[in-house]
Parts: C-alpha cells; sequence; structure tokens
C-alpha cells in the first residue's frame, strides 16, 4: 500500500528487486502481488509475478479483506516510524517482511514475520519466501500470534498508557509532582 511509488523511502525499487529474487530462486510459483493505495497501478509486464491492484481503500471492511487475501505483507519501506500498514496488517493477522528499519523493529519480531537489514533485497527475497513457505499449521499460529500482538501492544488504550506513564516519567525526572 502505497500513497506514491515515487517516494523513495518507501523502497518501491527494493520491493521490486526482492520480488525479482523470489522468481529468479524458483519460489514465484503461486504468488500473486496485491497492492492498493493511490500510488498509481503497477505495469503487470515489468513485475516477476501477477499483480493486482485494488485502488484506493475507501473502508476499514474494504482494508481488512485486502489484508485477508494475503499470505504476507511485504513492507520494503527504507525508513519509517511505525507504519499503519504494518500495524493494519498484524490486527488483521497479517505475517509481515520487512526492513530492519526505525519503528518497524518494535512492531515485527520472529513470532509475528520477518526482518532484513534495511535495503538487503535478497534477505527481504529469503524472508518473503520463508513466510510464503510456511506449512498451514505454522502459518495459522503466526497469523493468531499477529492478532494477539496487535491487541496486546498497539490498541489505542495501550498507546494511551503508554504516554501516560511516559508523561508522569518526565515529570517525576523534572522533580515536579504526578
Amino acid at each position: 500500500g502505497s500513497d506514491s511509488l515515487e517516494t523513495r523511502r518507501k523502497g518501491f525499487r527494493e520491493l521490486l528487486a526482492a520480488l525479482e529474487q523470489v522468481r529468479a530462486a524458483g519460489n514465484s510459483g503461486e504468488i500473486l502481488l496485491l497492492t492498493f493505495g493511490g500510488g498509481g497501478q503497477l505495469a503487470p509486464a515489468s513485475l516477476p509475478f501477477r499483480c493486482l491492484h485494488l485502488g484506493p481503500l475507501r473502508t476499514p471492511g474494504e482494508v481488512a479483506l485486502a489484508y485477508n487475501a494475503a499470505s504476507c505483507l511485504v513492507l520494503p519501506s527504507l525508513e519509517d516510524n511505525l507504519p499503519n500498514v504494518a500495524l493494519e496488517a498484524l490486527a488483521c493477522g497479517l505475517p509481515v517482511a520487512a526492513f530492519a528499519t526505525g519503528g518497524i523493529v518494535d512492531m515485527v519480531d520472529a513470532a509475528v514475520g520477518r526482518l532484513a537489514p534495511t535495503g538487503d533485497t535478497a534477505a527481504l527475497a529469503a524472508a518473503v519466501a520463508q513466510l510464503h513457505g510456511l506449512p498451514a499449521p505454522e502459518m495459522q499460529q503466526m497469523r493468531l500470534r499477529c492478532r494477539q500482538t496487535a491487541l496486546a501492544r498497539f490498541t489505542l488504550l495501550h498507546q494511551g498508557r503508554a504516554y501516560k506513564t511516559l508523561y508522569e516519567d518526565v515529570l517525576r525526572a523534572r522533580g515536579q509532582q504526578v
């Protein structure tokens, strides 16, 4: 999902390179690249996989359907904070293959996905192939852990409590009464 394929930090070139490596390794058999957003439709002839672009998704239900149609989210961001696309994927029970950059490392661990060194397209390709190749029972367990992680760590209530604790800690450090 992207609002622009030209935004360098989103890693579109790295995504294409990683997908080409997955194809070259013979792991592309049943892969369909599902994209969404206003970033423009990808030219299928330029891709190593079949591609379906859904365009902008307007409702939470549409977003959930898109994530649930996938076997993993590939997040090639070269820099990002705490990307909504990763949070949404986890909330929908979708494992994430991503570069280990910014806040992504706070969201994704081996229980809910795979991380690759930032910019290492071979490692990202391997992460995608690993997730895509998980046996159904293992994938089902990972999907469950994704949902549990989102509910345990990233709900609005959890975030609100974390901010409250942070503010209280700052006030205490300044010697102010909480």
